[in-house]
């Protein structure tokens, strides 16, 4: 019965491929490219020149000084490059990102 429950989950994640959940802009994936930008919220304000990575529902974060955000992005379809909200779940702080280059991938 197990076995039958997990095969017909594999037929299906294989029969609908465009159901994964990806990140995308004009109906372009974005996932896996680096972009530059900036990261911003009304506690801790803005930082600069952050690399940006998308990976289906998650925005990773790469700061100047090594720290590092994993960002959950409120919608995977991103309508607007320069405000993107995402959540930080593990600090409980909504964060928008700018992503300067997106439009030119």
């Amino acid at each position: 019965m197990r076995r039958s429950v997990i095969a017909a989950g594999l037929a299906f994640g294989l029969a609908f491929p465009s159901l994964s959940v990806a990140a995308e802009y004009q109906g372009r994936n974005v996932d896996g490219h680096r972009y530059r930008g900036s990261v911003s919220n009304n506690d801790y304000g803005v930082y600069n020149n952050v690399e940006i990575k998308f990976q289906g529902d998650r925005a990773y974060i790469s700061l100047g000084s090594g720290a590092r955000l994993i960002l959950n992005l409120d919608e995977e379809e991103i309508v607007d490059p320069h405000a993107i909200s995402a959540h930080d779940p593990r600090r409980g702080i909504q964060w928008e990102i700018d992503v300067v280059d997106l439009r030119g991938r």
